[in-house]
């Protein structure tokens, strides 16, 4: 059964922004980032985040979050690219 939010989702990562949007707060979240200093709690706090919106995306459409990542892969490619022109 969708939820409201599911649907929000839908609609957000149905659009360059959006996927652009989600692509900046994942990578935020530090989800493979590798957890050292004195902020342990805060970063797990910021993985977790990251967790529960992929989540989120996995129930809308398992392919999402893979799209989600060959789009930023690609992205970084190009800018690599880019910048060594």
């Amino acid at each position: 059964m969708k939820t409201p939010m599911q649907d929000t989702v839908r609609l957000v990562m149905e659009t360059e922004p959006g996927k652009e949007f989600v692509s900046h707060i994942l990578g935020i979240c530090g989800i493979f980032d590798f957890i050292v200093g004195d902020n342990v709690e805060r970063e797990l706090g910021r993985r977790e985040v990251g967790l529960e919106v992929i989540d989120l995306l996995m129930e809308v459409d398992p392919e999402i979050y893979p799209q989600l990542l060959l789009r930023q892969a690609k992205l970084e490619r190009s800018e690599e690219i880019n910048n060594d022109n």
